[in-house]
């Protein structure tokens, strides 16, 4: 039987809220953020799907609380706003990040889900008894825990809350970023191709990150605008085709970052990109293979032939393709890549086996653990 797909917008139905618990758990939630010294929130992907980003904000910014976003939520809150700690994944992210949020007095979760990744590796130490841990349904404070209040409803009701008491503290340093120069001659490295790429792109671009170390690496890439990477299931070769729905549905301009492992699955959808007016700009990392998994467990299962991909566009009939294995050429790719309105191919040749150190925190911190 054939069913007419449906017309309009979808109709979402929200969790239900027990006003009574909302109130008390606010009140909970309050107290305990009054006696903190060293707050800090840590944002995730619920929130964003609830679509509490200007709430979230707005709590921020009143109450001069500093934001952390899991790695599912990357982007959600402006990284480039001063109140941004970027992302925390645990051992993925970097020992300041990891100190500013398991060493705050008192962490405020709105919808963060545990997952393996998105902890890094269940390397993160969250102490329950200094959580207020908010969920898609309930609201835990410490060890005390006020079910049928959702996020959506328990956010605002803090932020208002926090008004009217006045609540306002003092947010630590922001974390230094260094700005990007490139050095002559030197060889182009995952850390600092994602230092260029940082330094050559605003808030006219968002970016699309494929699992990898470019998810691990990002991972301190401030970004200007939005961030979507396939960062639950860490499924390869999801950024190059999402740039066609990315750039689409929102009039910034799309920036990939891909390796040469992923690229080599979906990469040709970059036809597609083009023919359809998309101008992204496609930055392969290429480390000779599948770099992410040579310092787990190394093998000529790991090597893989490497694509020319800067060829492409002229396969394509479209674009513009570039290979660089220097700082300095790959700042100059960018700066014309970031100044064209087509598609742009930067192809970067990195050390194989050097890994970022946000993928190497990870590796011995998992190497501890098993």
């Amino acid at each position: 039987v054939a069913i007419a797909p449906p017309s309009g917008d979808l109709q979402i139905s929200l969790p239900p809220v027990d006003s009574e618990r909302l109130a008390a758990a606010v009140e909970d939630a309050l107290e305990q953020l009054i006696r903190a010294d060293r707050p800090v929130i840590l944002a995730g992907a619920l929130a964003w799907r609830r679509g509490l980003g200007e709430h979230l904000k707005d709590f921020a910014e009143h109450v001069h609380i500093q934001v952390a976003t899991s790695g599912l939520a990357k982007g959600f809150f402006p990284e480039r706003h001063p109140l941004s700690l970027g992302v925390y994944m645990g051992a993925v992210s970097s020992e300041e990040v990891v100190e500013r949020v398991e060493g705050a007095d008192e962490i405020i979760s709105f919808g963060v889900l545990r997952t393996d990744l998105n902890m890094g590796g269940f390397t993160a130490n969250l102490a329950q008894r200094k959580m207020i841990e908010v969920t898609d349904t309930d609201v835990t404070v410490g060890l005390r825990t006020y079910a049928h209040v959702p996020l959506w409803a328990f956010l605002p009701a803090l932020e208002e809350a926090a008004r009217v008491h006045r609540l306002d503290k003092t947010p630590l340093p922001q974390p230094v970023h260094t700005p990007f120069v490139p050095v002559a001659e030197a060889q182009a490295t995952v850390e600092r191709v994602m230092a260029a790429v940082s330094a050559a792109i605003d808030d006219r671009h968002g970016l699309l990150v494929d699992p990898g170390e470019c998810l691990f690496a990002s991972v301190d890439l401030p970004a200007p605008a939005w961030s979507l990477a396939s960062a639950y299931y860490a499924t390869m070769g999801y950024a190059v085709p999402a740039a066609l729905g990315a750039g689409k549905a929102d009039s910034r301009r799309p920036v990939v970052l891909v390796g040469d492992g992923a690229f080599a699955m979906t990469g040709m959808e970059a036809a597609a990109v083009a023919f359809h007016g998309v101008p992204a700009i496609i930055v392969i990392v290429d480390n000779g293979g599948y770099g992410t998994q040579r310092p787990m467990l190394d093998g000529p299962f790991n090597d893989i032939p490497s694509l020319a991909a800067e060829h492409l566009p002229a396969v394509f009939g479209r674009g513009r393709g570039w290979l660089v294995s220097t700082e300095e050429e790959l700042a100059s790719a960018l700066a014309a890549a970031v100044a064209s309105d087509q598609l742009e191919i930067v192809r970067v040749l990195v050390p194989r086996g050097l890994v970022s150190a946000a993928l190497a925190r990870l590796t011995g911190a998992l190497a501890k653990r098993v």
